[in-house]
């Protein structure tokens, strides 16, 4: 949490008291995580772990999807390399697949970007499906 920003030094204060320094300040304020699909475990953070290690524990077949391409994509590629691991570290082979309204993964973060987690995916054998939710694709 953030208690005080202090725009001409070019730095915020924690709620510890530590200053943090930046050179561009991005505040997102009012974000608040709502249930996308009912019967889907929406993960909005820490609160959420344990839906997410108890659907590793019920399967190893599981589908990471983001249903807006407007949303913050990283957390769901993370998400799915994780659970992936997770599920090989238990022993079991994981069938994952990612699902995003994206034309390539982190798209807006341009194809650098989507190439090197496209091949992060592919790696841990991720399946990835693009154009989600796009009529005629």
């Amino acid at each position: 949490m953030l208690t005080r920003v202090e725009p001409d030094a070019r730095f915020v204060v924690d709620g510890s008291g530590e200053p943090i320094h930046y050179d561009k300040l991005l505040i997102a304020v009012g974000a608040q995580p709502k249930p996308a699909l009912d019967g889907a475990i929406s993960f909005g953070g820490s609160a959420d772990a344990p839906a997410v290690t108890q659907a590793l524990a019920d399967s190893a077949r599981l589908a990471f999807v983001l249903p807006s391409a407007s949303g913050w994509a990283l957390p769901i590629y993370e998400l799915a390399i994780m659970a992936a691991t997770e599920l090989r570290n238990r022993g079991r082979e994981p069938r994952i697949t990612v699902v995003t309204p994206e034309s390539a993964p982190l798209a807006a973060f341009g194809a650098e970007a989507g190439a090197a987690i496209s091949a992060l995916l592919a790696e841990r054998g991720i399946a990835l499906r693009t154009h989600a939710g796009r009529r005629g694709r």
